[in-house]
């Protein structure tokens, strides 16, 4: 995969995604505003984190994973993909690992 300059990069790149949700304020008012609720503070428990539950199951790894003050976990996902149908069931997968993981 060719390296793009850094002035054709979007948010919808990694590189960019993950600078821009590093950003604590900027993340934050990003969970607020799409899932209309207010957060006290978040934290970053681990970056790019990974889950890998058994050795025989899929593992994944979560673009950027924060806590609220209240102990809600929330994965946020850089997606590109126009095929709804995997996203669907991607989603789904991730949450399931998620789930897996808290327990």
């Amino acid at each position: 995969m060719p390296i793009k300059p850094y002035a054709e990069l979007t948010i919808q790149d990694n590189f960019i995604f993950q600078k821009v949700m590093r950003n604590k304020r900027i993340c934050k008012q990003t969970i607020e505003r799409l899932l209309d609720i207010d957060i006290k503070d978040i934290s970053y428990p681990e970056e790019e984190k990974s889950i890998d539950v058994r050795l025989d199951s899929k593992s994944i790894r979560l673009d950027v994973y924060v806590n609220d003050d209240k102990g809600t976990v929330f994965n946020i996902e850089m997606q590109t993909s126009k095929d709804m149908e995997e996203l669907v069931k991607r989603t789904r997968y991730y949450q399931a690992m998620i789930d897996i993981d808290l327990i």
